[in-house]
């Protein structure tokens, strides 16, 4: 199974079976889970491998309890799975599992980081990042 698990050693400092999300302060949020792609020929994807500079940039990584790998070479991957159970259909996304069962899906990595981290992303690549999300229903001028 391809997936990113906490780091030892923060695992050990905070138990075994306590996630990041659970003890971040990020009020209601058990868990968040990233899914990147590696498309059909191999490659991974693009915009996947954005969004990783950006969470590894900003010092973000570490709040990411599990990142799994949407495959398209392999439909039982764990990421292909997850995209499936939530009829998501593009990569990368977050899940997010809140307290109380509910589970939000984010597919733009400034939404995310705007709702959930409660970070300031910058409007502008907010809005980039959105149009390249949507290019085949916006209508440019």
């Amino acid at each position: 199974m391809n997936r990113f698990v906490m780091p030892s050693s923060l695992r050990r400092a905070v138990g075994a079976s306590v996630r990041w999300a659970s003890v971040s302060g990020l009020g209601g949020i058990e868990k968040i889970t990233f899914v990147k792609k590696i498309k059909a020929d191999g490659t991974p994807c693009k915009k996947c491998g954005e969004v990783v500079e950006r969470l590894e940039k900003a010092d973000q990584m570490k709040m990411i309890d599990e990142v799994l790998v949407a495959d398209e070479r392999d439909d039982a991957s764990s990421g292909m799975v997850l995209a499936a159970k939530h009829d998501v259909s593009r990569a990368p996304f977050f899940v997010v599992e809140n307290t109380g069962g509910k589970t939000d899906i984010y597919t733009v990595y400034f939404e995310f980081v705007k709702k959930v981290l409660k970070g300031k992303a910058s409007e502008t690549e907010g809005l980039k990042d959105t149009m390249e999300q949507n290019r085949d229903v916006l209508d440019m001028i």
